[in-house]
């Protein structure tokens, strides 16, 4: 395929991190698909400006390189190409005629998050303005993971607000005068690149040592033939977490000395083991590695790692909660060896190690819902669908405060719609009747589970 940078666009090519050269072998095998999209949208009440929002699109553009990257195989490995001018697609429809519902808006939101991408020539984000009806709107946002984490939506729509309130209404200037450039991306992903020898150096005894002995096959799914799979009816469970039941599991934890992860990640090992018939699992994670000068900075800084914990010695389930606290705590201090490398060691495969991916994935995050601050504006987050997973079973759990929810992101081609949600039903149940009896050994845990999952099916 031809790279989609021109020969006389002003760009420099930098070297990606790993966790985004794993997203460009993914995105090569199904370039098609939509499940690599992170999107988020807002209802918008009041006299908005169109032309100044659209500038000010660009000039979020214009601040973060990953937002002006696209992607090529180059004869040194991957490269990210970031151009020097802004290039956003932005798109403003009017359907302020009367629709009666909001059927329509959804639907054409939740297309709009389907749309695939083309990494080799951009954009890497799109924006879709439309109108409802006079001083109504929503406003979507649709950007690559291989561009963006979590974190950087929040700082896409901090900036955001922040030049629509610098920019005069109806003005023609320049928006590339606005934007201000952040620390560049590229620049800590060149630096990552660089001390990778020495970072395989310090971390591979450690991973080494932690997966020894790890059944590759009921750990990791190989998604080479990731173009055959069926995203069609995959979408995500979704189930909110009671006050009560986030208050047990943090007063839970704070007794074990450990994190509301580690009582989560128990109890998911437990699951995972009914699930697979296997006490010995590797469970895939996220670990966010942010340094405090990249909190500004829209990237991908996730790092992706194998949880391993075995609980055949059928402990108590105290007990497994504090051995899933040091599993954790160790992988944190261990985060910087690269995904492939780590999964290098289970299955010896090196070459085709980004095409292996956990069977089950659990990442837990205190996060607040986004917001959107514009002048004389009112936001509302608009909710939305959205499917796929690239991961056999992704269990998120994700709030603030008391208000937390439970996702269940699934593959279709391991799990019927039906059987997603018996899971998603089962796993808050789980943890009430773990909590109300936390001396329990695993084995009793287990069959209880069975029965749980036989009882909602």
């Amino acid at each position: 395929m031809q790279s989609g940078v021109d020969a006389g666009t002003r760009h420099v090519e930098f070297a990606v991190r790993r966790e985004q050269e794993r997203l460009w072998r993914l995105w090569r095998l199904r370039p098609g698909s939509p499940e690599l999209n992170l999107s988020f949208a807002f209802a918008l009440r009041g006299h908005l400006d169109p032309y100044a929002l659209k500038r000010a699109v660009l000039a979020v553009s214009t601040r973060h390189e990953s937002l002006r990257a696209r992607y090529r195989d180059t004869s040194v490995g991957v490269q990210q190409i970031v151009v020097a001018d802004p290039l956003v697609d932005f798109e403003s429809i009017d359907m302020s005629a009367p629709l009666g519902s909001i059927g329509p808006q959804r639907s054409l939101v939740e297309a709009f998050a389907a749309i695939p991408f083309d990494l080799e020539d951009g954009p890497v984000l799109r924006c879709r303005l439309v109108k409802t009806a006079p001083d109504a709107y929503v406003l979507a946002f649709v950007v690559h993971h291989i561009a963006a984490d979590g974190w950087s939506l929040r700082i896409m729509c901090n900036d955001l607000s922040t030049y629509y309130s610098m920019l005069p209404c109806e003005s023609a200037s320049n928006s590339a005068s606005v934007g201000q450039s952040a620390p560049g991306f590229a620049s800590f992903a060149t630096a990552e690149r660089a001390r990778e020898a020495t970072l395989l150096t310090r971390h591979t005894p450690y991973w080494r040592r932690q997966l020894a002995g790890l059944r590759c096959e009921r750990s990791l799914t190989d998604l080479s033939h990731a173009a055959s799979i069926d995203f069609a009816d995959s979408t995500p469970k979704v189930q909110l977490l009671s006050p009560t039941l986030v208050a047990q599991i943090t007063a839970f934890a704070r007794q074990c000395e450990a994190s509301p992860f580690a009582v989560w990640y128990a109890a998911i090992h437990i699951l995972a083991s009914d699930l697979f018939g296997s006490d010995d699992l590797g469970i895939g994670s996220v670990i966010d590695g942010r340094s405090m000068e990249s909190m500004q900075v829209v990237g991908n800084f996730l790092n992706r790692t194998i949880l391993r914990m075995d609980s055949q010695d059928d402990p108590l389930f105290w007990q497994l909660v504090k051995r899933a606290n040091r599993t954790v705590s160790e992988a944190v201090l261990h985060q910087a060896m690269p995904y492939n490398a780590i999964v290098g060691l289970v299955c010896k495969q090196e070459e085709s190690s980004t095409l292996l991916t956990p069977r089950v994935t659990l990442v837990h995050g205190r996060t607040e819902p986004l917001s959107l601050r514009l002048r004389a504006i009112r936001s509302y987050p608009f909710r939305y669908s959205y499917r796929g997973s690239r991961t056999e079973l992704g269990i998120h759990v994700s709030g603030t405060g008391s208000r937390w929810r439970l996702m269940v992101a699934y593959s279709s081609d391991a799990y019927s719609s039906r059987q997603a949600s018996v899971i998603c039903k089962s796993i808050p149940r789980l943890m009430m009747e773990i909590l109300d009896q936390p001396n329990v050994r695993i084995s009793a845990i287990r069959k209880a589970v069975t029965s749980s999952r036989r009882q909602l099916a």
